[in-house]
């Protein structure tokens, strides 16, 4: 199970609302507070042979920003000026390695934000340019959260240290309007139930067939399991899906499954 640090700030900056001072106006439309996925034309200038489901984002939300980057996740600041003037700086980031070209769609991601320099808004559509560049986004309508699949994409224990799932896993979730969840854990099938009130959440007791798996797939099972009794609190932005514990700490990040 790779380890990941960092993890816990850019989560923050995905999940909570900042304070911010006053900001120049947007030009076209609203750009804060809002998922953007980069599309699938934008991608292709980047790198050559992304899989279709290759997903990077962007998000602005009180002078910080923070997405996925087609493997990991990242975060920093941003700051806007006059006539849709913005300048991005990535800080931080999680170290999952995946295979290419998603490496390198990264990399270009990553160096392409930094090259930043003007934003414009229409609607729905988003285009961020830059010394020649230019990255088209689209927004992201939030998935409801009984009735979508999610997949588990990451587990921490309320601290800054967070493991992915390990290789050849798949540990899923659904919550249902009968106030059920289950899923597979990555070793057995599970279910149990589950409260909403807001953004709390509490879920109950967790019942599971007993198939035995490998040492490492079980503690995973284990992990998973206690993260989700520990629950608190849920936020959805966009196809992601995070669980807190009663203190704000990440405990679980989902995204929805494909079709």
């Amino acid at each position: 199970m790779r380890t990941l640090r960092s993890l816990i700030p850019v989560a923050l900056v995905l999940l909570m609302p900042g304070c911010a001072d006053e900001a120049p106006s947007t030009p076209g439309g609203d750009l804060e507070a809002i998922t953007w996925i980069l599309d699938g034309a934008s991608i292709d200038e980047l790198v050559d042979g992304a899989p279709a489901a290759t997903r990077a984002t962007i998000r602005f939300e009180g002078g910080e920003v923070g997405g996925t980057a087609a493997c990991n996740l990242y975060g920093g600041t941003y700051e806007l000026g006059d006539d849709g003037a913005i300048a991005i700086s990535v800080s931080s980031m999680t170290e999952m390695a995946c295979e290419e070209p998603l490496m390198s769609l990264e990399a270009a991601f990553m160096t392409a934000l930094g090259r930043v320099a003007s934003f414009r808004v229409a609607g729905d559509d988003l285009v961020l340019e830059g010394d020649g560049l230019t990255l088209a986004f689209s927004a992201e309508q939030p998935l409801p959260l009984e009735g979508t699949a999610w997949r588990l994409d990451g587990i921490g224990s309320g601290t800054d240290v967070v493991s992915s799932t390990l290789a050849g896993t798949e540990v899923t979730a659904t919550f249902d309007e009968a106030r059920h969840v289950g899923g597979f854990s990555g070793c057995n099938i599970y279910t149990g139930s589950y409260a909403t009130d807001g953004e709390a959440i509490t879920i109950g007791k967790i019942v599971s067939t007993h198939i035995g798996c490998a040492p490492d797939v079980s503690d995973q099972e284990a992990s998973f399991f206690d993260a989700l009794r520990r629950a608190a609190s849920f936020q959805i932005q966009g196809s992601t899906l995070t669980l807190l514990d009663d203190q704000g700490g990440f405990l679980l990040w989902f995204v929805a499954a494909s079709e």
